[in-house]
């Protein structure tokens, strides 16, 4: 462990899953090939995207189609909104991991602590993300 990480990992459970897309590993699989286009168009090397962030229903298509067509990074860095307005503060979730039906993702702590080092205004609030969908349906995408 490195100096000023925290040992305590936060397990960021599904909320949406089931609802904004599929609940299960083989039928998201299955919800996520019936989204792809099969665009065999080359991939883009990009600083970031911008995709919507509704149940797969309404917006799978175009979520598959854009991280299908850009090259794939090691980290993602992933801007959401807080429909709950809970805060007024923009927040990072700070450590451990967030659960989909495929599995887990690890957060990057490093990469959380460079960006609270360049956002001042930065808070770290788990809370704000618990219920939060936007985020959360980027994730069995990136898978």
């Amino acid at each position: 462990m490195e100096p000023g990480e925290q040992s305590s990992m936060i397990i960021r459970q599904a909320v949406v899953s089931g609802n904004f897309y599929a609940g299960t590993p083989d039928k998201l699989t299955e919800q996520l090939k019936q989204l792809d286009s099969g665009s065999t168009s080359k991939t883009e090397s990009v600083i970031g995207v911008i995709t919507p962030h509704s149940g797969y229903d309404w917006c799978g298509k175009v979520l598959v189609d854009t991280y299908r067509k850009v090259e794939t990074p090691d980290d993602y860095i992933i801007i959401g909104p807080n429909h709950s307005q809970k805060s007024g503060h923009p927040s990072i979730f700070p450590r451990g991991t967030w659960n989909t039906p495929l599995g887990d993702l690890e957060v990057n702590q490093r990469l959380v602590q460079d960006i609270k080092s360049a956002m001042k205004n930065m808070v770290e609030d788990p809370k704000s993300h618990e219920q939060e969908h936007s985020i959360e349906v980027q994730l069995p995408v990136i898978q």
